[in-house]
């Protein structure tokens, strides 16, 4: 990289600090970060596992109450 990209980039990551009203950046090492979701296996469960239509009576809830809020126009 030349020197205008480096001198780019940590101009980019210091607008991000303070952003995130950061004064420097964090430290966290490799075991302190989440798992990606993949990692956790199934996110919805495959045909084999579930009738569909037991799915989709699942997946879609029933409506109990709605709450509407007033706006000026």
């Amino acid at each position: 990289m030349d020197e205008f990209t480096t001198i780019r980039i940590e101009y980019i990551k210091n607008q991000i600090l303070r952003k995130l009203r950061l004064k420097e950046k964090p430290t966290i090492s490799r075991g302190e970060l989440p798992k990606p979701v993949i990692a956790y296996g199934h996110l919805l469960p495959s045909d084999q596992d579930m009738d569909s239509q037991t799915f989709s009576e699942d997946f879609y809830g029933k409506t109990m109450q709605a709450i509407i809020f007033p706006f000026q126009v």
